[in-house]
């Protein structure tokens, strides 16, 4: 028995018969400029050359500042959105709903960052990319960075029973409790919704933020936070809505809060005498989440606040005045 395969259509058939047919007059040579002409139209389709962006250096018509100070807030406002705002290597912080874009740099950054904008390109249609390449329009910005000379600082006097929290027997266990709190500090998910920050309590301000300190071991460093004046046992509020992440004690911050308010801001309060909230608690602007006291690296009691931004330090009262015309409330008391 004579085994058939699948049927061919008799449309089938007569397409087939009608290509041969013509074909059938078509030269040699022109047969090689069909193949050429497809060899051509696929290297322009496959070519990784078509791919590469087209880059235009624009000057920007935007007031761009000249000069900021490490850890204060840079607020910058757009008549037309870009793409994209840079400062340094972090993305700055567009307020929703409005062309207004705020960033910060970190103490221990460099002499000067640059300032980066992309602005929006019309993309070429599909078959316009086979012959036009995509473009790019930046400008760049470079800001000279200032803050205290590392140097200049004072010496200080750590007593002998505080001094000893430092020694070498607790290196291992501050680099790990040092890693756990990085990891944690490296998260940027969400986005800042609410701008009406408050300071977690009313007090006199005894440590200035980036006030350069000398320890004894000959070791510099810049203060990362305000240390507030507070007796054992004052109410410490959370500075604005967000959720606690945090709340444990550590070598030298003693028992430590720290909030997360979205979009890389967090807020951190240590040397508390005790909680009063517990991991994954979503708090309020100015409700009690611990009490003040002199837990970890201190001479007495006192609360240590500060004010952290993609890992970067800032200086914790100027971000609220800075960014206060952001909360619909303050500007709702100023009329």
């Amino acid at each position: 028995m004579r085994h058939e395969g699948p049927g061919v259509s008799p449309k089938s058939l007569n397409l087939f018969k009608y290509i041969l047919t013509s074909t059938a007059g078509i030269k040699p040579h022109c047969w090689r400029t069909i193949a050429y002409s497809c060899l051509i139209l696929v290297a322009l389709v496959l070519h990784p050359s078509k791919n590469i962006v087209h880059i235009t250096a624009y000057r920007s018509h935007i007031k761009l500042p000249t000069e900021i100070v490490a850890g204060e807030i840079v607020n910058i406002t757009l008549r037309t959105p870009l793409k994209s705002l840079q400062l340094g290597s972090k993305k700055m912080v567009k307020v929703l709903g409005l062309k207004k874009y705020w960033a910060s740099v970190s103490l221990y950054s460099g002499s000067t960052v640059e300032l980066t904008g992309e602005y929006f390109v019309k993309k070429p249609s599909f078959l316009e990319s086979f012959f036009k390449h995509s473009r790019q329009k930046i400008f760049k910005h470079v800001i000279l960075v200032k803050r205290p000379p590392l140097n200049s600082g004072n010496d200080l006097r750590i007593p002998a029973n505080t001094w000893n929290k430092m020694n070498n027997k607790f290196t291992a266990q501050k680099l790990k409790q040092k890693k756990t709190m990085s990891n944690l500090l490296s998260k940027n998910n969400g986005h800042i919704s609410n701008y009406c920050f408050s300071p977690p309590l009313l007090s006199k301000i005894v440590s200035k933020f980036s006030a350069p300190r000398n320890l004894p071991n000959g070791r510099s460093y810049y203060h990362t936070g305000v240390d507030m004046r507070a007796s054992s046992g004052t109410a410490i509020r959370s500075m604005g809505v967000g959720h606690v992440v945090f709340a444990s004690n550590m070598i030298v911050p003693g028992n430590i809060i720290v909030v997360n308010h979205g979009g890389g801001l967090y807020s951190r309060y240590m040397h508390l005498s005790r909680f009063n909230v517990k991991v994954s608690d979503y708090v309020q602007p100015g409700q009690i989440i611990g009490f003040s006291g002199a837990t970890g690296r201190v001479e007495g009691p006192h609360l240590h606040w500060e004010v952290l931004w993609k890992s970067a330090h800032l200086n914790p009262h100027n971000f609220i005045k800075s960014l206060s015309h952001l909360c619909p409330q303050k500007n709702m008391a100023r009329l």
